[in-house]
């Protein structure tokens, strides 16, 4: 009968063991949330999701939008004509939470003035209109 004891507790104290070891592993192997976003203008940046409001509050809806390369210089380009940018242009008066869009493109109504935010990789663009209009993008190649 001792000698059973012995063995349950040898086993008890090698599957506590166990069991530590493993959550040792688990606890060092856990995924890193720290990653650093490059958080500047210039870049390639493919619009995600659109925010529209027909006067009933709005939603952000996802979307497979537009792709805007805003250079050094100031100056963009887009994938396609829309109407919030144009083809081409450039982004002036920028500060740390607003531009106006100056596009290229005849007819449109520009120049376009635009809160933004760039957080955590997301760059949010506020446009004026009437109702809520917004764009989410996301850096290309992060």
């Amino acid at each position: 009968m001792r000698s059973t004891l012995y063995k349950d507790r040898k086993m008890k104290n090698l599957f506590l063991s166990a069991v530590a070891t493993a959550l040792v592993f688990v606890i060092g192997c856990e995924k890193n949330n720290d990653r650093k976003y490059d958080n500047t203008l210039p870049g390639t940046w493919k619009e995600y999701q659109s925010f529209m409001s027909p006067g009933n509050g709005g939603a952000w809806n996802n979307i497979n939008g537009v792709t805007i390369i805003l250079n050094s210089d100031s100056t963009y380009a887009t994938s396609y004509e829309v109407s919030n940018w144009g083809k081409s242009g450039r982004i002036a008066d920028v500060t740390d939470s607003s531009f106006t869009i100056i596009s290229n493109t005849i007819g449109f109504n520009y120049p376009r003035y635009c809160r933004y935010t760039i957080k955590d990789g997301v760059f949010e663009v506020w446009y004026q209109c009437f109702e809520g209009c917004g764009s989410r993008f996301r850096k290309i190649g992060e």
